[in-house]
């Protein structure tokens, strides 16, 4: 057994109170993750990358690591409909329901396979052991 499995769960127990009390912040939103976007120095908007995939493909696979309330796939779905299947990941069911959810410690889940985009805002540092979890990730994309 891995020796940090323990104190894992306990990290992640604390994580979840912290969720259920609102201590930690939960909303997103589509303008939201453009301008974590823009502010990384990216030029175009994300449903602009959507929408180039969706040229070579009928159908994209979109999932967002710590979706917290759902409410950035909701956007992406009201926009995009039927042509995008979208998956959330996160300790605690979203308030937002997307298409498919990952409940729990994303180190520990399955991840879906053949994913177009995996989207991650305000996460990965709170996941820990980012080799692990970038390499999960990569192994989720189409």
């Amino acid at each position: 057994m891995n020796p940090f499995f323990f104190m894992r769960k306990e990290v992640v127990k604390k994580y979840v109170e912290k969720y259920t009390l609102g201590v930690t912040e939960v909303e997103n939103s589509l303008e939201q993750y453009n301008s974590f976007f823009q502010n990384m120095g990216f030029k175009e908007k994300i449903e602009d990358l959507i929408e180039k995939r969706l040229k070579d493909k009928v159908f994209v696979k979109i999932m967002d690591l710590g979706c917290g309330n759902g409410g950035f796939l909701a956007d992406l779905k009201k926009k995009f409909g039927e042509q995008i299947h979208t998956i959330g990941v996160d300790l605690l069911a979203p308030e937002k329901p997307p298409d498919e959810s990952v409940l729990g410690d994303a180190l520990e889940s399955e991840f879906p396979k053949e994913v177009d985009f995996v989207f991650s805002f305000r996460t990965l540092h709170e996941i820990g052991e980012p080799e692990k979890i970038v390499e999960k990730t990569q192994n989720a994309l189409a």
